[in-house]
């Protein structure tokens, strides 16, 4: 198998682990830790709670990142919401430095994970780390738009669901996204608009360079990223309207949509919607 880049979502520098829930994007796990395949194979896991890390960390260390952080905040500089690629095993050595039970059994899944993943890259956390680690893994790596991106009918579909559902009229644009339209269909229109000019343009490029650049770029604007996850978001709301509606008729459904409407905040898609899509924090799929 060959050997790629984990994407490790709610790990920047000097922020709060409490402030960004990591959820499942894929595949591979570290731990009871969730993970995404990307690119080459890669995966996103989460950041171990702000005590533990403070536990296994130098204290000079940590003052460094306050301070780091406390000049990327005053810098206008634009800033790359996925960090550059470090070794899995010196970020290992990094953050799980103890001879606890779980230091150990951590530092024992990371060599285990090391077979396939020779390096990782930390993701801005500001609760939408999922899905940035999910969005730049699947656009970075060499792969063919998805057909579902080159539907003729994808930007028809705000205004057909939300004449369809009036409380999808409920939604609530999310960080950093004003959009330039008022109207909330042609703000998603707008949103899947730009996922597919951009996703198209990544993909038409020859080289794994090239795409790099471009989705560091891509990952550096913060105007057109968070876009890009209201575009994700809607999508991920009119699946989930598709499963429950073949819930409700007794068609199969996988069963991580079982798991999803069995939840109390995530009954049926109009409660995924306000208790959910629409907060800052996308707890999708419980722990």
């Amino acid at each position: 198998m060959s050997r790629g880049t984990m994407l490790q979502p709610g790990a920047w520098p000097g922020e709060s682990c409490a402030e960004k829930p990591a959820r499942e994007a894929g595949a591979a796990a570290l731990e009871g830790e969730k993970a995404v395949a990307g690119g080459q194979p890669r995966a996103a896991v989460r950041c171990p709670a702000e005590h533990e890390e403070d536990m296994y960390r130098a204290a000079d260390e940590i003052e460094k990142e306050k301070e780091l952080l406390i000049h990327e905040r005053g810098s206008s500089e634009p800033r790359l919401s996925v960090a550059p690629e470090m070794d899995i095993m010196d970020y290992c050595k990094k953050e799980w430095r103890g001879n606890t039970q779980k230091a150990t059994c951590m530092k024992k899944g990371y060599e285990e994970v090391s077979q396939k993943f020779t390096s990782i890259r930390r993701v801005r956390g500001d609760n939408y780390c999922a899905l940035r680690a999910t969005l730049f893994q699947a656009m970075s790596q060499p792969a063919a738009l998805p057909s579902w991106l080159q539907d003729p009918e994808l930007t028809l579909l705000p205004e057909k669901l939300i004449s369809k559902y009036s409380w999808i009229n409920q939604w609530k644009p999310g960080l950093k996204f004003e959009g330039k339209s008022e109207d909330l269909v042609d703000k998603i229109k707008e949103s899947l608009t730009l996922l597919r000019k951009k996703w198209t343009g990544l993909a038409e490029l020859r080289t794994a360079e090239a795409r790099q650049i471009a989705c560091d770029e891509l990952f550096t604007n913060e105007e057109e990223e968070y876009s890009l996850y209201e575009a994700v978001k809607f999508l991920m709301l009119s699946r989930a309207i598709e499963l429950y509606d073949d819930k409700e008729k007794g068609r199969e459904v996988p069963f991580f949509s079982v798991l999803l409407f069995a939840r109390d905040t995530s009954g049926d898609p109009g409660q995924l919607l306000r208790n959910h899509l629409n907060q800052r924090s996308l707890k999708l799929v419980g722990n």
